[in-house]
């Protein structure tokens, strides 16, 4: 004892220094370790912010991420698909701006996370790593049966496919196919549907498994079922002109034969009850131009370039340029529609959005079919418009029994 109080100074003055002297010391210890872990963010977050992002042209959202995003991306990517609750831990802080892009990237491009509830994931930081808590629509094991009802519901839509038209032919006619699928077998959102199912309206799942489905579920089943059949698909968020008013909507964005277009299946469902196998192609692979007339992307959409169209109007032989030619194309509709016992066929009359002209040019053709026919028709039609901003029409006949 008496050894211990010979070391300690027994000068105040000299304890004091003594007092202060630890206390710096001790400051700038843990300065220098905060400066440690300050510099070994900031060399990672250099690192990170410095590596080139991944391209790949099968994930356009994806790409047009930074580095930093796609490792979030990865992350929510591996997590979501085996339903774990949050993701590891990474080693970047992220804006809010960033983890906004980033999931409306994996929202955009993988319509197959229909269990994931995006409005309530939520960005977790700890020091200076982050994480993501996903929120799912239910427990783990009703999410895994969900799954496999939509995979063996995809399967058997491919299945079908193949029987009509093989899986081998053209992507333009197998986006026709499952694009006429979709409208055939999916109704809108109806006031009388089941509220806790509301959220999976707007999924793959609800247009495909139960049947309804609103712009962001027709569009997730659509890029799904594309997909599933080897052409690229992913969604466009926006807006569009519902009678004056911007509405917020979804729609398709497509990659046939090497081509991008837009496709809006959401207005191509006629949901017509007096007429419900009438079918409308209005808003099939339009340009960035055509449907820039009633629709608006978000300014964050990385659209690439798409300056062609390669409507079903197009490509049928429909596009109708003066009355000449629309004597030659809707003879041959009528009579293939009646010969096939369809009730309608589809016309894109350039030269007028006259009704009453088109109905009058229309309805003569008829009447000179039934006079070589037998009248098995009747001199009735009606004319549906098929898009809100160009000439595309669909034409119903009635047959006389």
């Amino acid at each position: 004892m008496d050894k211990l109080r010979s070391i300690i100074p027994k000068d105040k003055n000299k304890r004091r220094t003594l007092f202060l002297t630890g206390g710096l010391c001790l400051v700038v210890l843990i300065f220098a370790v905060i400066g440690s872990v300050w510099l070994k963010y900031f060399i990672i977050s250099h690192n990170i912010d410095a590596k080139q992002p991944i391209y790949d042209e099968n994930r356009i959202y994806y790409s047009a991420l930074s580095a930093k995003e796609q490792a979030l991306y990865d992350e929510i990517h591996e997590s979501a698909a085996a339903v774990e609750r949050s993701t590891a831990l990474l080693p970047y802080i992220y804006g809010e701006d960033e983890f906004n892009a980033v999931m409306n990237a994996v929202k955009a491009e993988n319509p197959e996370f229909f269990f994931i509830r995006y409005e309530n994931c939520k960005l977790t930081e700890t020091g200076s790593k982050s994480l993501v808590n996903i929120a799912y629509c239910t427990l783990p094991d009703e999410i895994a049966a969900m799954r496999a009802a939509l995979d063996e519901r995809v399967s058997a839509v491919l299945s079908e496919l193949d029987l009509e038209i093989g899986l081998s032919a053209g992507e333009f006619d197998r986006e026709v196919w499952l694009h006429d699928y979709i409208l055939k077998n999916t109704d809108g959102v109806t006031s009388d549907i089941t509220q806790a199912d509301i959220p999976l309206y707007a999924t793959a799942y609800g247009a495909l498994i139960l049947g309804h489905a609103d712009s962001n579920g027709y569009s997730s089943a659509f890029s799904l079922l594309l997909g599933n059949c080897g052409i690229y698909s992913s969604l466009v968020y926006g807006s569009a002109d519902s009678g004056g008013v911007m509405e917020h909507h979804v729609w398709n964005l497509v990659r046939v034969d090497g081509s991008y277009y837009h496709t809006d299946i959401t207005w191509d469902d006629a949901n017509i009850d007096y007429a419900p196998d009438i079918m409308f192609h209005g808003y099939f692979n339009l340009s960035y131009a055509m449907i820039s007339r009633d629709h608006v992307a978000d300014d964050a959409a990385p659209l690439p370039p798409c300056d062609t169209e390669n409507t079903f109007y197009n490509v049928n032989g429909l596009y109708i340029k003066d009355k000449t030619s629309l004597t030659q194309t809707a003879d041959l509709c009528i009579s293939a529609a009646a010969e096939s016992g369809r009730s309608y066929f589809e016309l894109y009359p350039s030269y007028t959005r006259d009704n009453t002209e088109l109905y009058n040019d229309i309805i003569a053709r008829v009447k000179a079919f039934n006079e070589v026919n037998g009248g098995i028709l009747r001199n009735e039609i009606r004319i549906y418009n098929a898009s809100a901003s160009s000439n595309a029409v669909t034409v119903e006949i009635f047959r006389k029994d």
